[in-house]
């Protein structure tokens, strides 16, 4: 019976390989598909981040051409890093002052 499957050019070891296939089948959908997903997040992600500077630089700045709104803006920024400096040299002052009473 062998031989005449052979003969026929259907060997037996086709029946074994079938499972196999099937499960490589399986797991090259499933990478496609977590790839999709992978993307799709990557993507929304990134749609969600470009929305947030835009917030942030509107929060900050106006859109107008004109020169005194330029200024304006300058000033409003340079407030901001000012008061952010005064932050930070007073949050070392202070560090400072914790590492020299150790």
């Amino acid at each position: 019976m062998d031989q005449m499957q052979n003969i026929e050019g259907m060997p037996q070891s086709d029946k074994q390989n079938g499972p196999v296939v099937g499960i490589i089948v399986v797991i090259i959908v499933l990478a496609i598909g977590g790839y999709y997903l992978f993307a799709q997040l990557q993507a929304q992600k990134a749609e969600r981040d470009a929305a947030e500077i835009q917030q942030l630089q509107g929060d900050v700045t106006s859109n107008s051409n004109d020169i005194v709104d330029i200024q304006a803006d300058i000033q409003a920024q340079q407030n901001e890093l000012d008061a952010l400096d005064a932050q930070t040299d007073a949050d070392l002052q202070q560090l400072n002052a914790q590492i020299n009473t150790q």
